[in-house]
């Protein structure tokens, strides 16, 4: 299921007119048959029988859910965007050679917030096409972290990716 709504609030009077906005939500009822083979004794006497079976997960690497939203202003060529990025905990497994009774073996980042800004500017003429720009990225330093379902919720990992930018120029012709 997914929603998504975006506006420029152009009625407005001057000088909020520039003002845009856009806001997504995704949420994924995501669940799949993963197999796995568990080795059954039909008798004490008898040797150990393999036999396969699944068992039910959300699906790898996907989220349940997944929010986006911007806002920002744009004047004549200048354009400037805030933006947020939530997602929910990603499920990624059970340990290989792990029963899925083992739940507390599983295995998922943990839910994470990230925002970005972006900015934007078309030189007037006669530089026609040529627009500055820059980006700067993980402006809350989020960290990905890899999470074993333990009962504490144990990381395994954790990745810092830190803050992020490029700026330049673009011809457009």
């Amino acid at each position: 299921m997914e929603l998504d709504w975006q506006t420029h609030f152009w009625y407005l009077p001057h000088p909020l007119d520039g003002l845009v906005f856009n806001i997504n939500y995704t949420h994924v009822f995501s669940n799949s048959g993963y197999p796995y083979v568990i080795y059954l004794r039909p008798n004490r006497f008898s040797p150990l029988v393999p036999v396969d079976t699944t068992y039910t997960a959300p699906l790898l690497y996907q989220p349940n859910k997944i929010l986006n939203v911007s806002a920002g202003y744009d004047y004549l060529g200048f354009s400037i965007r805030l933006s947020m990025l939530y997602q929910a905990d990603i499920f990624t497994g059970v340990p290989v050679g792990k029963s899925p009774g083992w739940l507390q073996l599983y295995t998922s980042t943990a839910a994470s917030t990230r925002w970005d800004i972006s900015v934007k500017h078309d030189l007037p003429a006669p530089l026609l096409g040529i627009q500055l720009y820059g980006d700067l990225n993980n402006l809350s330093k989020t960290t990905d972290v890899s999470v074993i379902h333990a009962p504490t919720g144990v990381p395994a990992s954790e990745q810092l990716y830190g803050l992020t930018g490029d700026f330049g120029v673009r011809w457009r012709f």
